[in-house]
């Protein structure tokens, strides 16, 4: 059901005026339409992923609010709110040519995506990097809560000297959870490895 209210919107704009005059490189923004438009074949076929890259790179050839409006719209059919909320914010604060049906969907799609959206503030008891599910996010001390996908993540905090530490917690839409960290330093030490051949430039 979310493919077929998106993929009009994605052809239409892959060939309106605002994407060809955004570039005057031809030689970019025919890469770009290429890319806009095999990442299209790949969202019809449920390659999210894939199509998301190639929306990326045709938004970085030839920047353009319309594009990165598509980008958010693919955002949420993923799952991914935050980073749909983060394409909204820009898409709002300089719309550009956007269409005033394109706005009234940005807002409305902003606000639904926003809806499902938790806070985690995570506390360490030194300073550490912050990972959730697997991917760096800042460093503790944070100097605000992150924002994450209402459901269950992995948060882990890594420090030198320090064995890792990892949790899994569950942050409720609108609702704000807190971990804390306690690490401990680990007995290891590094080793000096000496290297040797008698073959010369080996």
């Amino acid at each position: 059901m979310m493919s077929a209210r998106i993929l009009p919107g994605l052809v239409l704009l892959l060939i309106a005026p605002g994407f060809v005059r955004a570039d005057s490189d031809g030689q970019a923004r025919s890469e770009a339409k290429e890319r806009f438009a095999r990442g299209l074949h790949l969202f019809e076929n449920g390659d999210n992923g894939g199509a998301l890259a190639e929306f990326r790179r045709a938004y970085d050839l030839v920047p353009n609010r319309l594009v990165l409006y598509n980008i958010s719209l693919v955002y949420s059919a993923m799952g991914k709110p935050v980073e749909a909320v983060q394409s909204l914010e820009q898409v709002l604060s300089d719309p550009g040519p956007l269409k005033p049906e394109y706005l009234e969907r940005a807002r409305a799609t902003k606000n639904e995506q926003e809806r499902r959206i938790g806070t985690l503030e995570v506390q360490a008891n030194v300073p550490a990097v912050i990972e959730v599910d697997g991917v760096k996010v800042g460093e503790a001390p944070l100097s605000q809560p992150l924002r994450v996908a209402a459901g269950e993540h992995v948060v882990g905090a890594m420090a030198s000297g320090y064995l890792p530490v990892r949790q899994t917690t569950t942050v409720a839409s609108l609702a704000r959870a807190t971990l804390t960290f306690t690490l401990q330093p680990t007995e290891a030490r590094l080793a000096h490895l000496d290297i040797r051949c008698p073959v010369p430039g080996a």
